[in-house]
């Protein structure tokens, strides 16, 4: 994906070191697959994390925020946290 267009405000939250939940291990199970999750999920987050910062490197009104421990759905975990962050770039972004 190219890097952002510097006028394109963005944050992006990412969780990260989440703890390995019970789908993917009845999963792994079930199919026999022999995953050790907590080194997958390791690798995963380290390249969703180059990915984003690579892409908003160039950005000035851009955010990447790293929450450890969330898991996928983080505006079911702590809603107030999402808008919050949805709000301060608008608003940092609009002063200019």
């Amino acid at each position: 994906m190219p890097p952002l267009k510097k006028e394109i405000a963005a944050t992006v939250i990412i969780s990260y070191n989440k703890n390995i939940e019970l789908p993917d291990e009845e999963l792994d199970r079930k199919l026999n697959l022999g995953i050790n999750f907590k080194a997958w999920w390791k690798e995963y987050d380290e390249l969703r994390i180059q990915h984003y910062a690579t892409l908003l490197k160039d950005n000035d009104h851009s955010m990447l925020v790293l929450l450890p421990k969330y898991s996928h759905g983080i505006y079911y975990q702590n809603p107030q946290l999402v808008a919050k962050l949805i709000q301060d770039n608008f608003n940092s972004y609009k002063k200019e």
